[in-house]
């Protein structure tokens, strides 16, 4: 038992990644094999499935290394969000549609007219927009009749990748709930959406839970990367709620803080929380009977790197000026002096929903200099998340920590800041590879290494790193968001 490694897989925006852990969750190989989307069109974005599998297959082979396959006992799978048509026999009809394509307008604003924002809202628990599978499908029927009609079934990335390790065809509540045609309180396909956009519900797979068996690996995919066949394959989930997991999300009144280019904000609760606004998304949680509020910001620690690659110059460039600034910055009082950062360079997503706000440094004086904007951005991200944290406490979501992850929280600075601009302990999980990590807990339940994915969690994931606020900070941090909420919405 001490000898069992999980395996698994995760397919992002520029490559696949397999990583092998231990039941104490510690990476014992990993390999990442680019595998890069293309636009042929402006806002077009895809990937061909065959290059996918290949990917997989090599990023597979590559983590094994020395390692005796006969260890791994389990696999797991996470991804980027995208669809493709399959045929009856799994053979793709047409490139993956990955979440970055936005060709589907028309059909978003088709949809919008046919079913109307409340409903969608109600039922989905998202805003329309063509990132989502329903306009991809639906733009796949208006486009390519021919390839529509000769679908068997329309497969997220993941339960793609899934098929080909075991043949079945199948997809997760998470991935589900992405599709726009998912009901998330029900956890059904929304048959009257089928119905008035005239798709056919038959074209969509069985759904289950993440945390469930998908099927065995086949002799053909087991030979393909060097493992043995009958192995159990996992659901598995979205990349993004595997992070979430693999952080520590698995209790209410917790919540998660992603930062990274964007920020995500999410919390779980045992009852779908919808806003009646629709600012914030509802997705299926990752472990059964639980729901994820929440949702994606805009150009956070991207605003960032912006900063940096455009204004910062230094000797040593590249990660070390972030490094520099950070300690600069650190000297500096909480509010940078007046300085007020809204970082939205390309438009807000939660909870504003607004691809045309823009961004601004407001209040500059002679005194500031490039250390208080670059502490300014750390503080106006940080007001942003703080904003989708307000929507949820308006819907009676209560948080009393909030777990951070992603590559900002390796500042100690902006950690410092997100906790004293909640007004709450942030706490710094020692983990590596969220994502990855997640599905391996997932897997580990499954076959046996945890009682739990708590109890995992438990055991491979370390909380101890706690951040608490500063009390002077709080009354300052709070006149200083009551500006950027008012500033924010002026810019609109």
């Amino acid at each position: 038992m001490t000898d069992d490694l999980v395996l698994t897989i995760d397919a992002g925006t520029s490559g696949c990644k397999a990583l092998l852990f231990d039941v104490d969750g510690r990476e014992v190989g990993r390999h990442v094999e680019p595998c890069d989307s293309t636009a042929p069109r402006p806002s077009w974005a895809e990937l061909r499935p065959d290059r996918v599998l290949q990917a997989v297959c090599a990023a597979v082979g590559q983590a094994l290394g020395s390692v005796e396959a006969a260890r791994v006992k389990g696999i797991g799978v996470s991804a980027q969000l995208g669809i493709v048509p399959v045929d009856r026999s799994g053979r793709p009809l047409a490139n993956i549609l990955t979440w970055m394509d936005k060709r589907a307008v028309a059909q978003a604003q088709r949809i919008n007219d046919t079913l109307g924002p409340e409903a969608i809202y109600s039922k989905t628990g998202r805003r329309v927009d063509p990132e989502w599978a329903a306009c991809k499908i639906l733009w796949l029927k208006d486009e390519q009749a021919r390839e529509y009609a000769k679908t068997h079934r329309f497969l997220t990335v993941k339960d793609f990748i899934v098929h080909y390790l075991t043949g079945a065809f199948v997809m997760d509540e998470t991935q589900a709930s992405y599709s726009m045609l998912y009901n998330v309180s029900t956890r059904v396909w929304e048959e009257e959406f089928f119905q008035a956009l005239d798709l056919a519900t038959e074209k969509m797979p069985e759904v289950r839970p993440a945390t469930t068996l998908a099927g065995e690996l086949s002799s053909a995919a087991a030979e393909s990367m060097g493992l043995a066949s009958g192995l159990p394959v996992f659901m598995g989930a979205s990349d993004g709620t595997m992070a979430t997991l693999g952080a520590g999300l698995v209790q209410e009144r917790d919540a998660v803080n992603v930062v990274g280019t964007t920020d995500g904000f999410f919390v779980c609760t045992s009852q779908p929380a919808f806003d009646p606004a629709a600012r914030t998304l509802v997705n299926c949680y990752a472990i059964p009977g639980l729901w994820s509020q929440g949702g994606p910001m805009s150009t956070t620690g991207g605003c960032l790197k912006w900063f940096c690659d455009n204004f910062v110059l230094t000797e040593s460039g590249g990660s070390s000026r972030y490094a520099e600034l950070d300690k600069v910055a650190s000297s500096l009082p909480p509010g940078s002096e007046g300085l007020l950062c809204v970082p939205s360079l390309v438009g807000e997503r939660t909870p504003v929903w607004d691809p045309d706000v823009r961004g601004a440094f407001v209040g500059l004086g002679v005194q500031h200099h490039r250390e208080h904007l670059f502490r300014a951005i750390l503080e106006g991200s940080s007001y942003g998340a703080r904003r989708v944290l307000a929507v949820l406490q308006e819907q009676g979501v209560h948080v009393d920590r909030v777990l951070l992850v992603g590559g900002g929280a390796k500042s100690d600075l902006w950690a410092q800041i997100r906790a004293d601009v909640f007004g709450k302990p942030v706490v710094r999980p020692k983990v590596q590879e969220a994502t990855c990590l997640g599905t391996a807990l997932i897997v580990g339940v499954g076959i046996g290494l945890y009682e739990s994915v708590e109890a995992g969690i438990a055991r491979v994931v370390d909380l101890s790193s706690v951040v608490e606020p500063m009390a002077a900070h709080i009354p300052i941090y709070d006149e200083m968001y009551a500006r950027y909420v008012a500033l924010h919405d002026k810019l609109r």
